[in-house]
């Protein structure tokens, strides 16, 4: 899978499947939320893309093997003013899924 994204939104798509491209503009994005996925003997990272306020409304959902991972995840940082607490909430403990929403914030 690759990732592409501009200033309009994000897009998603297998190189090697024609018609497998998944897009969503930033105008769109309700929720961001991170999660793990437990492949049994390490943890893949999973950004998830909303059009709702929940995870199960996702239209997005792309894993950190996708190629422009790191680059969308410095973008969100930027456009969404993430700060790097969400690792913690996500990465710990290992082999769990650690469902965090990463935007908008949760108010305390």
């Amino acid at each position: 899978m690759v990732i592409e994204f501009d200033e309009h939104g994000i897009r998603l798509h297998n190189r090697a499947v024609a018609g497998s491209r998944v897009e969503m503009l930033w105008s769109a994005v309700q929720s961001i939320w991170m999660h793990k996925i437990d492949a049994c003997t390490f943890d893949v990272l999973a950004l998830v893309f909303c059009r709702g306020p929940q995870p199960r409304e996702a239209d997005i959902d792309v894993c950190e093997e996708a190629e422009g991972f790191g680059a969308l995840l410095d973008e969100l940082s930027k456009r969404y003013a993430l700060t790097d607490d969400w690792q913690s909430r996500v990465f710990y403990p290992a082999f769990a899924e650690n469902l965090t929403r990463l935007w908008p914030p949760l108010v305390s």
